[in-house]
Parts: structure tokens; sequence; C-alpha cells
């Protein structure tokens, strides 16, 4: 075998453009930092190339600059870099490679870009690479579907994805790269204890649902969520309120915020895993459609699964956007005329689910 040995970092999730990094606002907007440590430890261990196995960004929305910059950084890797897309920058009509084509072809990156897949050669064919581009975040997605046999056994080959690999032959008809199955879903009575249980584990914080559905006779829909955006203005005297038009649910006045210490006191788990700590938050949340959870994420209600999707989505792009304006001084939220203008849930929600299911409706 003359095939020469290789080395290789690996990486993925950057999620470049999250919120999720701290600092000054400039600073994480146009962050690179994580591609700063990877080159870092690849120059450190003399790798002779580094992979970036999907969601080197976090969004679509991106801008030039930081699409600019991420790429002088991977084409300063050492050695050859590889880029799959993800989940998160999937590379459909809309994606940020397309509408930054030119950032992108002018790079050294060796960027997989086709749907269904392709080869690449690198080292004189010492190592031979398949990858293909996700163009919708669909749990039908197969990351490895089609991959070609070995096509030279004298060279390294490396088949790369990005998502849960189930085979062809798997027995679940769509082929899913989600984890979550019907067999997931567990009923609860009005107490939030198992139905039946089935040998499985029951999720500790389902008294934030089951607390808000006994306070609150219109909810029959109820999400927690962990979104980063939020947590600030759980956190600060600054509070989260009604900024974009389709945030209007959040009415007039600011979030509430539930603080867990005012029903446990400072020995507390951060948890809302009890029926009492569940109630001291459903009165917190009160009639309103959110409330938040210090430095923990939120809650949200409503009266059926499509609208409470929309508002858990949009209350954590209103908090996004109010973030963004503070940087530039006090944002002009919604009056109470504005917030209370209705904004019906069902297109975007035909859209989300669309994606989930590959096109289904419904």
């Amino acid at each position: 075998m003359g095939r020469r040995p290789l080395r290789f970092l690996h990486t993925s999730d950057v999620h470049l453009g999250s919120h999720g990094y701290h600092g000054a606002a400039t600073h994480h907007r146009h962050c690179v930092c994580p591609l700063l440590a990877v080159d870092a430890l690849a120059r450190e261990h003399g790798v002779d190339g580094v992979l970036v196995m999907g969601d080197l960004f976090d969004h679509a929305r991106v801008d030039e600059t930081l699409v600019g910059k991420a790429f002088g950084v991977l084409d300063g890797f050492p050695g050859v870099t590889v880029l799959i897309v993800g989940n998160h920058d999937v590379h459909d009509d809309s994606s940020l490679y397309r509408r930054h084509g030119h950032v992108v072809s002018g790079s050294h990156t060796v960027f997989f870009d086709e749907l269904h897949g392709t080869t690449s050669e690198l080292f004189d064919g010492d190592l031979v690479l398949w990858g293909k581009a996700m163009d919708e975040h669909s749990a039908r997605y197969r990351p490895l579907h089609g991959v070609p046999g070995r096509p030279d056994a004298d060279a390294w080959y490396l088949v790369l994805g990005h998502g849960l690999h189930i085979g062809d032959d798997s027995v679940d008809g769509a082929g899913r790269s989600s984890l979550i199955t019907a067999a997931d879903i567990m009923e609860f009575d009005e107490n939030s204890q198992a139905v039946d249980a089935k040998a499985r584990a029951a999720y500790s914080e389902r008294f934030i649902h089951g607390e808000i559905y006994r306070a609150r006779p219109d909810v029959k829909s109820a999400i927690h969520s962990h979104s980063s955006e939020v947590l600030p203005f759980s956190l600060t005297d600054t509070p989260m309120v009604a900024t974009i038009s389709t945030a209007g649910f959040l009415g007039s006045a600011p979030t509430p915020v539930f603080d867990i210490r005012d029903s446990e006191g400072e020995r507390n788990g951060t948890l809302v895993n009890t029926a009492k700590i569940g109630a001291a938050m459903a009165k917190s949340m009160g009639d309103r459609s959110v409330v938040l959870l210090r430095g923990h994420g939120m809650a949200v209600a409503g009266p059926d699964i499509p609208t409470t999707v929309f508002r858990a989505v949009y209350a954590r792009l209103n908090a996004q956007a109010q973030l963004e304006s503070l940087r530039l001084g006090k944002p002009n939220g919604l009056n109470a005329f504005e917030a209370e203008r209705p904004v019906p849930p069902e297109r975007p929600w035909e859209l989300w689910v669309a994606r989930v299911t590959g096109g289904g409706k419904p």
C-alpha cells in the first residue's frame, strides 16, 4: 500500500454569526475567534488539512464582511481546508454561499456544493473525498445517501456528512436524520405525571407546560426554549418589549421575567422541575404569551400549536432585533394599537412544516 500517512483536524458547528458568542455586540457580530482557535490547533499539531463539517455559519443572514473574514481565515489554515454545509447554513436558493459567491469562488477552500455529491482528489491522489451539500433542513435528509464505492484501494477515502446517518435500508421509511420519533411522545396527567411511562425517563421540566395548562384554560400549547437571544433581557434591568411588527403578541408592556429565587431562594437548582416552581412561573406569566426565565430561557403559550410555534420563533427574532437596536440607541417599540394588530401564523407555519417534512403540508 503506497498511500502516505495524513493528519487532519476535524471540526463542525462553529456557528459564526450567532449571538451566543460573548463580548461586545460589534465583536460577536463578525467574530471569527473560533476559527482562529482552530487555526492555532492546526499549526500546533502540524496537520495536513482541516475538515469543517457543517454549520460554519449560524444562519443565512450573515453579511459579506463576516463571510469574507471567515474565508480569509480558512484560506490561511495550514494544508488544505475542506468545507461542507450543515442544517443552519443550508445550500438552497437563498444560500449565503450563493449570495456571496464571489467570496467563495475566490477562496482556496475545497467546497462541496453539489446536492447529489461529488468527489475530489487531493495530495496527488493519495486522498479521495466524497461529500454533498444540504439544500434544506429536512428530517428526510440522508447525508451519506448515494456514496459511491471505494474508488482506489491505494488511496485514503473519506466520506463527509453533516447530520445523523441512517442507512438506505433503514426500517424508518422516511430515512430521517432526526432522532425524534412517535415513540418518544409521552402523555401526562393534570399533575404532570406520566400516564404510561413505558420505562422511559420523563422530561424533568414538564412542569413548565403542566402548570401553564393548569393556570390557563385558554392555553392549548406551550413551548419552552433556551433561546440565547432572550437571555440578556432575563438577566438585566432592560426589559424585552415588542419591537418588530410580527411580535405584537408580546404586548406593549415589558415581557415578564420569572426569577426562581423568588420561589426557591438562593439555594435552588435553576430548573422548573416541580409543580411548586411551575406554578410560581405560571403566576409570573399571568395572562401574557411569553415569560422569560432568568438565565434560563423562556416559556411561550398559545391557543394551538401553529400559533405557539409562531410566537416562539418571533419572540426570539424580536429579541435579536432589540439587541441590535440597543447598539444604536433606545428602541422605539410597538405601541398598544400596533401590538394588537393580529398576524396570522398560517403562512410561516406551512413553510416550517414543508421544511421539516420535505415539502408536505400539515
